[in-house]
Formats: C-alpha cells, structure tokens, sequence
C-alpha cells in the first residue's frame, strides 16, 4: 500500500528501497470508476490539508534516474475527524508525449488509533527519463466526503558529462516501482523490464566474471544490520553491472558468501531476460540463505580461512573453462570494504604474477570512511589476491559508479 500513518517525520527519511511508490505499469482501471475526469476540469481545491513534494531526485545505484512524490496529511485533519474512513489517493504522471501512468491507494484510517493524529502520508517511487512531466493528485475521504486535487510540474534535468550518454536509449520515460514489496526484492525491483544499454564489443572474446561480495569480514561478518546494509547497497550496483552485453563472449555472475565460504548463486551466460537478465527467483533465495544470522557454530569456528577462500574463488574463476574458446577472463569483484584479520593460509592458493586475465576490484563506500590511514588501514583485498595485478576503483556516490562501469566497459573494448 502507498500510505502510512506517521508516527513521526523521521520515517519520511527512510531509504528509498523502504518507501512505498508508484505501481502501475499502465493506465489505472480504478479511476475511471471515480470522478478524477471531473475534478481535473474543476481544477485545484484542498478541502483535505495536505503538503506535496514533487521532485527529481537524481541518480541511483541501478543507474537510473528516480523521481518522487510524497502527498502529507497533517495529524490534525484527523483529530477533527469524527468517523472512521478510508483515504483514497490517486496519481497520475503525464510525460511530453502525452502517456499516462496512473496508480492509486486505499487506506483505512481509524479515528481511535492515537497515532493518526500524527498524520498520514503517501509516498511513490518512479525510474524516470530526463524531461518535463505534469503530476496530478487527488485526495478523497470516503468518510467526509471532502477531497482535495492539485498538479504539479516534475523536471528532470539530464547528468551533465554522462559518461554513459546512450545507456537509456531504450528505456521507457517512466517506470513504476513497486513500493509495496519488502527486503531483498525491494532492493532489487525485479518488476523493472527496462534494461540499460550497455553493449561492449571486445576485440577478442571476452567472459566477464561478475563476483559480488554481500557479506562482512571481520565482526560485521555475523552481523544482521551489516549484512541488510551490504545487501541493500550492492543489490542495486549487481543488477547495473550484470546488464553489460559482451558482445561475441559472455558474462557470467556469482555470490560469494565468505562466512559458509560457500556460492550460493552461480548464473553462465546472463543474457538480457527478465529481472536485467539475472534469475531473481534463485538469486533471491541464495540472498534470504546467505544471512549470518542463519549460519552455524561450524562456519563460525572456521572463519579465518575466508581470506583463503576468496583467494581459491577467484582463482577458480579466472582458471574456469566457460564461455568462448580462447577468451580473456575479466575478472570484476563487487564488495564493500573488506578487511581479512587471518592471512596465514592464503599461499596455499597459487596465483600468478603474469596471467592473461583482467582483475577489476570495486570497493562501494556510500558513506565514505573519511580517514587519514592508508588504503590497506580498512581494506586488504588487494594484498589477499597478490600477486595479481589489481586494478581497483573506491566509488562513494553513484555517479562514482557509472564513472567505473563506463571505464571498464572501455577497458574491455580495447582488449
């Protein structure tokens, strides 16, 4: 549901994956059973108070652009309410050519309920092109009768220097999030369909090897909160980055999970289907199993050796024999910070000072660590996979991250 009685202004600061948002992916059935025509030629009125913020809110992590609307209803509408009711909103998104994307929600509010009196909100959520968009909203309290309706004008403006300049170029201008789904699919948005462009046309043949690290090394690696904060942020940057088409080679894709040292997840060949080309439905259940809070005394026990088991992964994979004869692996290890405290064992695992492979190592740092140490003072990895050549890359910001995806995809085009 798109609506929430607020408790406190605080949760309108909540993460973006814990909003509500907008649902439909096409015209709404459930407005022409209203009088939404008549109030749009009627125009403006605000018989229910309310605060709306209609704004662009700039690139994402899965390299999108989102929009958002959140329509307020202050707490005290409610408290001179004298029946209970449901709350009917309504939203319509037109973009320059015409189209409309509508969605509405229904909330029932209970007049005893202490906390309406802090107030209802309703917040949506879209992918959106660069553009001019008019957003329409109505309000309508089925218990008074009262209702309020109102536009507003949404303006995207487009990343200046985008160093991905045709990577929308098939995109729909709006797509709708489904606000109403809950951890990891509302990191992912498996109901997105649209797909970046993202073509590489390697000189030779290539298999890009995408490994993604979603667990914690040191204490945070039996950690509940720093495992949903891994996850929540490297889901995103996983469905961007599995979306590259290696043209006449192939992508291949791996979770790693260092606490089990285990791959829950292993996908050959990804190819652009639904959910970006990953097979959500395993991927997900692989994310749900990977959680530490799950894990048992045995893998506990034994996690000095995950420094070692990182080492053999990559390893395995540079070595591994899929894909095209003869093509280059280009290796690209997606994690947050990771810092491994045992190092002893990781010898027993050969790899090569000269190898005909390609390391890529993306350490993603949204709020980032602002330190004076050295680079090795919170993160080893490059140290663990000596002594291959690393060639790493620290994002802080998402444009950080369309910054790297851009180079390595050049990168590899020159191979």
């Amino acid at each position: 549901m798109a609506s929430k009685i607020r408790f406190c202004a605080l949760l309108l600061a909540l993460p973006m994956g814990l909003f509500v948002a907008l649902r439909a992916q096409h015209p709404d059935s459930f407005f022409a059973q209203t009088e939404f025509a008549q109030w749009a030629s009627q125009g403006p009125v605000e018989q229910i108070p309310w605060q709306l913020r209609v704004e662009a809110g700039g690139l994402t992590a899965y390299q999108r652009m989102v929009s958002r609307c959140i329509i307020d209803i202050g707490g005290r509408y409610f408290k001179q309410r004298s029946e209970s009711g449901d709350i009917i909103s309504m939203i319509q998104v037109t973009d320059s050519a015409g189209n409309t994307y509508q969605d509405h929600d229904i909330e029932f509010v209970d007049r005893k309920n202490p906390a309406a009196g802090h107030g209802v909100y309703f917040a949506w959520h879209a992918f959106v092109l660069p553009g001019d968009y008019e957003v329409t909203l109505a309000l309508y309290d089925k218990a008074t009768g009262k209702r309020s309706f109102g536009t507003r004008k949404l303006s995207v403006e487009p990343l200046s220097k985008d160093p991905l300049p045709g990577a929308w170029r098939d995109l729909p201008p709006v797509e709708l999030l489904h606000g109403s789904s809950k951890p990891p699919d509302s990191f992912f948005h498996p109901e997105i369909k649209g797909r970046l462009h993202l073509p590489i046309s390697a000189q030779r043949p290539v298999r890009v090897e995408l490994l993604a690290n979603l667990t914690g090394t040191g204490r945070a690696m039996v950690s509940h909160s720093a495992y949903n904060f891994n996850v929540g942020t490297l889901l995103p940057i996983v469905r961007s980055f599995s979306q590259m088409e290696v043209r006449g080679g192939e992508l291949n894709m791996e979770l790693l999970d260092l606490v089990r040292r285990d791959v829950p997840f292993q996908q050959e060949d990804v190819r652009a289907d639904e959910a970006g080309g990953l097979d959500w439905p395993r991927l997900k259940t692989a994310v749900a199993d990977a959680d530490p809070t799950k894990v048992d005394v045995r893998a506990l026990q034994d996690v000095k050796h995950t420094a070692a088991f990182l080492r053999q992964e990559v390893a395995r994979r540079i070595a591994s024999g899929a894909g095209p004869p003869d093509a280059l692996p280009v290796l690209v290890l997606l994690s947050s910070s990771a810092f491994f405290e045992k190092l002893d064992d990781i010898n027993d695992t050969i790899l090569p000072s000269e190898c005909s492979c390609v390391v890529y190592y993306i350490r993603y740092n949204p709020f980032a660590l602002r330190f004076h140490g050295a680079y090795s003072d919170f993160d080893n990895v490059k140290k663990v996979l000596k002594p291959l050549s690393i060639r790493a890359h620290v994002a802080q910001t998402t444009q950080d991250l369309r910054r790297i995806l851009a180079a390595i995809m050049d990168d590899i085009s020159k191979l």
